[in-house]
């Protein structure tokens, strides 16, 4: 993570918000180790080959922006007791 994607996340932030935008670096994270295991698996890229952010970054904005009440209440019915 460059400082590039630092100022792409204050941008964000500015325009999505203060809580949301914790939901997007988190799910930027869950994404963009995801899809970057997956690719070290199907090919012979290792640790040291750098990975664009970037990307990660804009498709969590994306998915928080049009379904983030779905993508919170979803986590937190995860961990709902039954009575």
């Amino acid at each position: 993570m460059g400082f590039g994607d630092v100022k792409l996340i204050a941008a964000l932030g500015l325009l999505i918000g203060w809580p949301e935008i914790i939901i997007v670096m988190g799910l930027s994270f869950i994404i963009g180790s995801v899809i970057s295991v997956s690719i070290m698996g199907l090919s012979r890229k290792t640790l040291k080959t750098a990975v664009p952010f970037g990307p990660f970054i804009i498709a969590s904005f994306a998915l928080v922006f049009f379904f983030g009440f779905e993508l919170v209440k979803g986590y937190f019915g995860l961990f709902t007791v039954i009575y």
